[in-house]
């Protein structure tokens, strides 16, 4: 049986998520993170994995900030009853003017959410390094798709969207192709899977 994976690209129709700014033109958190997960399932087509974007606003563009935090949850709860999901991984652009990429699970996560996260960082750490960014390490928190997923779940926020210097590279097509790749290579890693990227 194949891995499967819901990637949860956060935010979308009428909420944006974060903002940013670069030369007079607004950047979007919803639609980084949108492409970020398309590109991501596009990189795992010829794999033994299963892909499942679930992003709300794709069937209802007035889609509201309740509906985008609770229905991917929801869908993929309703999923992992029908055939199990293995991973959930839920993309967010970060925001308060920091720098670098996180890594999340929950408080009293599963030991694979542990070991999935970690695949995770050691993937994404050394390349977002290869920039000059930070990585901010594996942590913990309560968000709402950590805490009431049915499977392994992980929460990535990318660059801040709010720093100029993260800004550039999440408008950096050839940065964003990268990460999409390391992040596919990760989820390679979690299915056991190798990759040939």
């Amino acid at each position: 049986m194949n891995f499967s994976t819901v990637l949860d690209p956060g935010h979308g129709g009428i909420d944006p998520g974060g903002v940013g700014n670069i030369q007079g033109v607004k950047v979007l958190e919803k639609n980084l993170n949108y492409s970020l997960a398309l590109a991501i399932r596009d990189r795992l087509v010829n794999y033994l994995i299963d892909v499942t974007v679930i992003q709300p606003s794709c069937l209802d563009p007035k889609s509201t900030g309740k509906n985008e935090l609770y229905k991917p949850v929801a869908v993929a709860n309703r999923l992992h009853k029908i055939k199990p999901v293995d991973l959930y991984l839920s993309l967010h652009t970060n925001a308060g003017k920091g720098t670098g990429t996180e890594i999340f699970c929950g408080y009293n996560c599963s030991e694979l959410s542990l070991k999935y996260s970690g695949f995770l960082h050691d993937r994404i750490a050394p390349y977002v390094g290869s920039w000059g960014y930070v990585d901010r390490g594996k942590k913990q928190a309560k968000y709402y798709v950590l805490t009431y997923t049915k499977m392994p779940a992980v929460l990535i926020e990318t660059l801040f969207i709010d720093t100029a210097r993260d800004v550039k590279a999440l408008v950096n097509a050839d940065f964003m192709a990268g990460l999409a790749s390391v992040i596919a290579a990760g989820i390679c890693d979690c299915a056991g899977v190798k990759w040939n990227g």
